[in-house]
């Protein structure tokens, strides 16, 4: 995958137009147009897609095709865990399609269920059960959220 087919894919996925997108992103539609068409964008408007796309920018410099080395222990963490365990890989293609607000609730979500099963999350965010909000409440909500139910073969 290259820059170009990247940011087709986002616009695509967040249902936009290419001027719609460039507005978004702060550069006009005709710059957009031409990074879409194979054009390197300058630094500047590089930063504004990462920023836009929620991607760091040596991802987008890779997309470009330039080699970057990185250090970063929980990439390497990650890959290993995407690559070797199902569930996991599973668990990254969906957060892959969620736009800003349900990445931010599905980690809400995440912290709930590690601190209610008695782990390690933060309690930042959890509601309090004396509060009045139940676990039904809460799975209604995760309900509204979540989609249409899987199939099951």
């Amino acid at each position: 995958m290259n820059l170009s087919e990247y940011l087709k894919t986002e616009i695509v996925r967040q249902d936009l137009s290419v001027r719609r997108a460039a507005d978004h992103i702060g550069i006009s539609h005709v710059t957009l147009l031409r990074i879409l068409s194979g054009e390197t964008p300058n630094l500047e408007t590089l930063h504004k897609l990462s920023d836009w796309t929620h991607s760091d920018l040596a991802f987008l410099l890779q997309l470009l095709g330039y080699e970057i080395e990185t250090s970063h222990a929980e990439m390497d963490r990650l890959a290993r865990l995407i690559e070797y365990n199902p569930t996991y890989r599973r668990l990254f293609n969906l957060v892959d399609k969620l736009g800003p607000e349900e990445l931010e609730f599905a980690v809400d979500y995440l912290e709930y269920l590690t601190w209610r099963l008695g782990g390690q999350g933060s309690k930042e965010g959890v509601p309090d059960r004396a509060g009045g909000q139940s676990e039904e409440d809460d799975l209604a909500e995760v309900s509204q959220h979540a989609g249409p139910e899987p199939m099951s073969l």
